[in-house]
């Protein structure tokens, strides 16, 4: 980030800035008395407030500068963002509007961006709660969500930003919900190239649980049960003739699948006692899953390599 740093006992020249213009939100302050610009877009705002919210505003606003760069009778520091991420950002700060989930996907990603980038705790932590509640950190959360593919849409906007401002224990959920999209939609995210070959090499890696979970559980269940052996029969069936079928996505989200398999067709007609033993076995294993989520992505071997909560 190019930063034009800023003393204050020294009155700054007025520099040619030809192409920048004045913001026109209210983040032009007739009384402020420092500028930021981004793009070229010129931000007139307090030294007072940025110092309040964040140490290093504070340290860039102190800082010596051989440039002494000035517009409007004002020191100046450019940021490397785009003018209307700063805006988003600073309105916030200001309280000019409030961050909530109903605040646009730009907003609620340049607030969390700039506010880890300059280390503004209130921001980051009114940002980082919304995209928790969208990115869950436990099997238990990620139920909840019951397929809610709007909540997801929204979750998955925020997988870089995740990424870049080292947020990790959000980036298992936030890969894994990539399997309930396109590959246009996917494209569509911009995603780093590093980000890219972890979710399809999670992908490739996911491909192998569901056998799995039949090899491990319903055949066992076919060869040792007693009871219900017809229904655990049609259940194996139906399993392997799924897996034989390129058509059925949800082969490739075992989360869903695993569970399904215990709620519909065949598994329907089981007596109560083997209806328990088969959820107990698919939530035993789709826990396992999760648990190596981590891993499996290639972010960490465990859930506890990636800080909070």
């Amino acid at each position: 980030m190019g930063t034009a740093t800023i003393e204050t006992d020294i009155k700054p020249k007025e520099n040619n800035w030809s192409g920048i213009k004045k913001t026109s939100s209210k983040l032009y302050h007739d009384d402020g008395n420092v500028i930021i610009i981004a793009e070229n877009t010129a931000f007139k705002v307090h030294r007072s407030v940025l110092s309040s919210h964040s140490y290093i505003f504070k340290d860039m606003i102190s800082q010596h500068s051989q440039s002494h760069e000035c517009y409007d009778g004002c020191h100046v520091i450019n940021i490397a963002h785009t003018s209307e991420e700063l805006r988003s950002f600073l309105e916030v700060m200001y309280s000019y509007s409030n961050l909530s989930l109903a605040s646009s996907l730009g907003a609620i990603n340049a607030i969390f961006k700039l506010s880890n980038e300059y280390s503004v705790a209130t921001l980051q932590t009114q940002a980082l709660d919304i995209i928790s509640n969208l990115l869950p950190t436990t099997l238990c959360d990620f139920d909840s969500l019951a397929k809610n593919i709007e909540q997801w849409e929204l979750g998955i906007h925020f997988i870089q930003s995740v990424n870049d401002c080292n947020a990790l224990w959000l980036l298992p959920a936030g890969l894994y919900l990539l399997n309930y999209f396109s590959s246009e939609e996917i494209a569509g995210l911009k995603l780093s190239s590093d980000l890219l070959l972890k979710f399809y090499r999670g992908l490739a890696s996911m491909t192998t649980e569901v056998p799995q979970f039949v090899d491990s559980t319903l055949i066992q269940n076919k060869k040792t049960k007693e009871c219900c052996p017809r229904i655990w029969k049609q259940i194996l069936a139906k399993a392997r003739s799924n897996l034989t079928n390129q058509n059925i996505v949800k082969a490739h989200v075992p989360l869903d699948y695993i569970a399904d398999l215990t709620k519909r067709g065949p598994a329907v007609n089981l007596c109560q006692a083997c209806s328990s033993s088969f959820k107990e076995a698919a939530h035993d294993y789709r826990e396992d899953l999760w648990s190596r989520l981590p891993s499996i992505f290639g972010i960490g071997d465990s859930w506890d390599d990636l800080g909070e909560p």
